[in-house]
């Protein structure tokens, strides 16, 4: 059979890329019947041994034994928008005739292969290598298609980062009103096994759950902000990083957490509800520790034991916030596992930050 993957590096060859190339775009085909593009069905390739496996280099760096490598006679049909100093490069757009389709790949170093015959074959290919993904760069119809390209071995880069997209607002209550109790959190439970839970029916409504949730007990929660990295697209925004007591986990649950933006600005206190990703970013844990030590009073996430499925990130847009002073409070909810949306438990913070938001010059 055909051999995919080189002997003396760590990615397929050029074989192996042009079968995966074949079969995403058969998968694209599916979605937009009638696309225009190339499968190279026709191309055979040959070898040359002429490939500096990075296996061969990292194990004997002195080594000048080459890989063998297998090229196809394919022409470049694509132009790309800035020079490419190599395919290694952080951000790629190149744009074809080929067709009109747009296309975004997430990706790592297995796609260097793939990006020739991809950008011969759409109207406009845009490549990065950001990580986390930067989702938001997919929101508002941009793009035709959005491709995720990683080796196995990179997939904990997914499991162990938020991608840089803005939190989605889930609700915006006004307590007081709309059934919101004013003096929601007046009930402390320490945690789910308690005799305090609140068991509901099946609705998960937000504006219910914000009325009825008891106060979860003290230090419950704990979380640091700060700036976001130069990849995030949040601009004058905020991360969010935190997670809270295993205490409130149980078997047989799903805990979402919902930060809750509460202004002290306005008369009818309203409530901006966002949804954060159930994720425990360790790598960012110390950037939090160190500037929590900067910001005096800020609580940091640092809780001993088990704390991975405990934590929480986000990111704030402050396009979504009007301008005003806002505590932070987050709302546990949890959710049985059976696909179920009935809300079994849930329990709110006290005040665990303060976001102050004052666009200068703003009309």
């Amino acid at each position: 059979g055909a051999q995919y993957y080189h002997r003396l590096d760590t990615h397929w060859n050029n074989v192996g890329a042009m079968e995966a190339y074949r079969t995403i775009m058969a998968e694209i085909e599916r979605l937009q019947p009638g696309i225009a593009y190339d499968s190279y069905a026709d191309r055979l390739p040959h070898a040359r041994a002429d490939w500096p496996g990075d296996l061969e280099r990292m194990l004997n760096p002195a080594s000048s034994r080459m890989d063998t490598q297998h090229y196809y006679e394919i022409a470049s049909e694509y132009r790309s928008r800035k020079p490419i100093v190599n395919l290694d490069d952080l951000n790629i757009v190149s744009t074809s005739e080929k067709n009109d389709a747009r296309a975004l790949f997430f990706r790592d170093s297995f796609a260097n292969a793939l990006i020739p015959l991809f950008s011969n074959n759409f109207g406009e290919a845009s490549y990065t290598r950001s990580a986390p993904f930067p989702l938001s760069r997919a929101e508002g119809g941009a793009y035709d298609f959005v491709v995720a390209e990683i080796a196995e071995r990179n997939i904990h880069w997914i499991v162990s980062t938020a991608p840089t997209v803005p939190a989605p607002l889930r609700a915006v209550l006004a307590d007081g009103a709309d059934g919101v109790d004013s003096a929601y959190g007046a009930n402390v439970v320490d945690g789910v096994d308690g005799s305090d839970d609140a068991v509901y029916g099946a609705s998960n409504n937000l504006t219910q759950l914000l009325g009825e949730a008891p106060l979860l007990s003290d230090g419950a929660v704990k979380a640091a902000i700060f700036e976001p990295g130069p990849d995030a697209v949040t601009v004058g925004g905020a991360r969010v990083f935190g997670c809270f007591d295993p205490a409130y986990l149980s078997d047989g649950r799903e805990i979402r957490i919902y930060p809750v933006f509460e202004s002290v600005d306005s008369e009818a206190g309203v409530l901006l509800v966002f949804e954060a990703f159930p994720i425990l970013e360790s790598e960012i844990q110390e950037q939090a520790v160190a500037f929590a030590s900067l910001h005096g009073g800020a609580s940091v996430p640092v809780g001993g034991g088990d704390m991975s499925d405990c934590g929480f990130s986000f990111q704030i847009n402050d396009s979504e916030l009007p301008d005003g002073y806002y505590i932070l409070k987050i709302l546990l909810v949890a959710y049985g596992l059976d696909d179920s949306e009935t809300s079994l438990w849930s329990g709110i913070s006290g005040p665990v930050l303060e976001y102050s938001l004052n666009r200068k010059g703003d009309a």
